[in-house]
């Protein structure tokens, strides 16, 4: 299995910044380093199981044929290429203004291009890709009343309300909790929005709504749905995103 890829976004910079957007930077895990050309060598032999292979002979032959091709090219301009890995060409750089304008070294370059070929161009689709400063999607994964051992799903009319999942901190001037119970086979009846006391990404408590704890016994045993709401644009109703959890309001006797 290829390894986690994580990377960071951060803003544009120089020529680009006016158009906006973001450059991804790739983030290695501490103790994470580049590999010289020891190590690379010596990481080759291991993985190819290379009989008799001599780390430093390695090493000498591979430097001999890059120094062969760069000055091979650098002397006729004639392309050097290995199998499907790489291939060193050489390239004239510069605007000319006419098809009989001649070389100006003072607008003109000679350079060589390295071009990677199909080996460098390996199928990473598997690769399995984290923005680390991605934002935790909108969730909720459980629901349980405070300071007792009801479970999961379930209210306790009297206890706080315990809401836990993802980004669920809430805009308080436009967000909203909201509590219903099954008053027939398809239809709930509100019974007030649950006050909150706390939040945090990862949790809500709130309190349980006075309706609920007043009349508990006429609510016991009803199924209930609670929704966390919230507005991508507030002055927008259709930009909510509603979440919700269903359970069950059980009385416990104290």
């Amino acid at each position: 299995m290829n390894k986690e890829i994580k990377f960071s976004l951060y803003p544009v910079s120089g020529a680009a910044r006016e158009r906006g957007g973001y450059r991804a930077r790739l983030i290695k895990e501490r103790g994470e380093h580049v590999m010289d050309f020891d190590a690379v060598v010596a990481e080759a032999i291991a993985q190819r199981r290379i009989p008799g292979a001599n780390a430093e002979n390695v090493k000498f032959i591979v430097r001999a044929v890059l120094d062969s091709m760069i000055e091979g090219v650098s002397s006729d301009g004639m392309t050097r290429r290995i199998d499907d890995y790489l291939s060193v060409s050489m390239n004239l750089y510069g605007h000319f203004n006419d098809e009989s304008e001649p070389f100006d070294p003072e607008r003109h370059k000679l350079g060589l291009t390295l071009t990677q070929l199909r080996k460098f161009r390996p199928d990473l689709s598997g690769s399995k890709v984290v923005n680390v400063k991605k934002k935790a999607e909108f969730r909720v994964y459980s629901i349980h009343s405070a300071d007792c051992d009801a479970g999961n799903r379930i209210i306790v009319p009297g206890h706080d309300i315990i809401i836990k999942g993802s980004d669920l901190k809430l805009n308080l001037s436009a967000d909203f909790l909201s509590l219903h119970v099954r008053m027939g086979l398809h239809s709930f009846g509100d019974v007030g929005d649950p006050e909150i006391i706390s939040m945090s990404d990862n949790e809500i408590r709130c309190k349980c709504p006075e309706e609920l704890t007043k009349n508990a016994k006429k609510y016991n045993h009803m199924d209930f749905e609670l929704s966390v709401n919230k507005f991508t644009d507030p002055s927008d109703w259709l930009s909510r995103i509603r979440r919700s959890i269903t359970g069950r309001i059980a009385l416990i006797e104290r």
